[in-house]
């Protein structure tokens, strides 16, 4: 049977990959491949399906070598604290998935960005708060409501929700 690695490596023109890992975390064969594909890759979708989503920080993902992808969807451990250095300048959407209480911040320096034109091609930014990490509260409603006025004068839909399991909610 095929390894993940193997299966992404074999795949020469690969241009949109949707994952979702249901018992174990990729590996560095993973990794590798992934990036065998930063030339082509369009669209990437990463999820897990198993427990906590806790990752391990040695498998932060960054794709700014990821001069094609245009579309994001990822859940926010697998993203380095310094978000706006992790991404491709090419990236048009952004979903950011099971968000706990620091992802705001995050969010505000990737904004900063934005306006200094790092990511010139961003349309729209969605992020799901994770339910079981975070609790809503008015003063986190009020944040992420400037967060949304402030991305839409810079040119992005922002949405926002809660994920409740795998369904989520979200703003317009």
């Amino acid at each position: 049977m095929l390894s993940l690695g193997a299966l992404i490596s074999s795949s020469k023109g690969l241009k949109h990959l949707q994952i979702t890992l249901t018992d174990t975390y990729p590996d560095e064969d993973f990794w590798t491949a992934l990036k065998e594909r930063a030339s082509t890759l369009e669209t990437l979708q990463l999820h897990i399906n198993f427990g906590e989503a806790v990752w391990d920080e040695t498998q932060i993902c960054d794709l700014s070598a990821f001069e094609k992808l245009r579309s994001m969807e990822i859940f926010q451990v697998m993203l380095s604290p310094a978000l706006e250095d992790s991404l491709p300048t090419s990236l048009e959407v952004l979903t950011i998935s099971r968000c706990d209480e620091p992802c705001p911040a995050q969010i505000e320096q990737l904004l900063h960005s934005i306006k200094a034109g790092r990511l010139p091609e961003l349309k729209e930014m969605n992020i799901a708060m994770d339910h079981r990490n975070v609790e809503f509260s008015a003063h986190l409603d009020e944040r992420l409501l400037g967060l949304q006025s402030c991305f839409s004068e810079a040119g992005v839909r922002f949405q926002y929700g809660a994920c409740v399991d795998y369904a989520c909610a979200t703003s317009d």
